[in-house]
């Protein structure tokens, strides 16, 4: 329900390190319910990229606009995305700016990259570098290469987490086309065994 009282206990609590992440997740919910009502959700297991190159030109040729709720987002983000906070108070922005990148955000650039840097797993950044691809963003890809480099170095007693159905591997490669380096990709998929490198496995990033 879109109303201020429930806008305002939604606010609130995104400082709050137990449902902070929720309360930007209703956000979220309560825009999109305002502004694409007769959106399907999508049930696919891979991340729809197709708006990206559209939002990319939008954002070199206009300024992007901005939300109230993004903005409430990333101000509880920055407060707690650096260095003086605990390693739980910047995974928490870390959670917060990858809802608050599916939000209306106008040029938060120089925020992502600052939060990117903060010194946490790479895996914790993922959805912050989806959402900013998916908002027409150039992601750095020496992040991308730490992260497939971190998820076959678990991998090799966490086998299950290269299993196509849960998506991690393909998750990261996917990401290579958005960034400043994408022939970097070659270099990700060399580091991949003959299983992973095939084309029925990267059909995806073909796509």
């Amino acid at each position: 329900m879109h109303d201020a009282p429930a806008v305002a206990v939604l606010i609130r609590g995104l400082s709050d390190l137990r449902w902070g992440k929720e309360a930007a997740g209703a956000l979220l919910d309560i825009w999109l319910a305002d502004h694409s009502p007769s959106k399907k959700p999508n049930f696919s297991r891979s991340t729809d990229y197709s708006h990206h190159l559209i939002r990319r030109a939008e954002r070199v040729t206009q300024r992007p606009v901005t939300s109230d709720f993004a903005e409430a987002i990333f101000a509880v983000a920055m407060d707690f995305g650096v260095a003086s906070k605990s390693g739980a108070e910047q995974k928490h922005a870390l959670v917060l700016v990858g809802v608050g990148l599916a939000l209306p955000h106008g040029a938060k650039r120089p925020e992502i990259y600052l939060l990117l840097s903060l010194p946490q797993p790479t895996p914790c950044k993922h959805r912050l570098l989806v959402n900013a691809a998916r908002a027409g963003e150039v992601i750095p890809s020496a992040i991308l290469m730490e992260g497939v480099q971190a998820l076959l170095s678990e991998a090799q007693e966490q086998r299950w987490r290269l299993d196509e159905n849960r998506g991690e591997l393909m998750g990261w490669i996917d990401l290579f086309p958005f960034s400043d380096g994408p022939e970097r990709v070659h270099d990700a998929i060399f580091m991949l065994s003959d299983q992973h490198r095939s084309p029925y496995a990267l059909r995806r990033l073909l796509e």
